[in-house]
């Protein structure tokens, strides 16, 4: 899914990209435990609409990092590979990220947590 959208990124519309963007999000954060292989995957593919869509993405991850309460890793890891591939499209989220996660920090007890909360 991945490939596809990154290799049709220009032919994808808006509405399609809201659908695609609403299923990665919600198959990624369907469980609470960690499942490297489908989460990664998912997370990915955001990352991959996220190239033209980064609002819209935002948009949905930032619904899944309340305040106060401990974000799953993978989205994280998602807000994290979508800095580094689309930077000037996550700046205007920088402030809410960085305010938001500030706060959790102490949260983070386990050794993934900490690691991603780094990355």
């Amino acid at each position: 899914m991945e490939t596809v959208v990154r290799d049709n990124i220009d032919l994808l519309d808006k509405s399609t990209a809201k659908v695609v963007i609403f299923l990665a999000s919600s198959e990624m954060t369907k469980s609470k435990d960690v499942i490297w292989e489908w989460q990664q995957a998912a997370s990915n593919v955001l990352v991959a609409v996220g190239q033209r869509f980064v609002n819209k993405v935002m948009e949905e991850v930032l619904t899944k990092f309340q305040p106060g309460i401990l974000p799953h890793y993978f989205v994280l890891q998602t807000f994290a590979n979508l800095a580094v591939s689309n930077v000037f499209g996550m700046v205007p989220f920088l402030n809410s990220i960085l305010g938001t996660m500030l706060p959790m920090l102490g949260m983070a007890k386990q050794d993934h947590m900490k690691s991603v909360f780094c990355y």
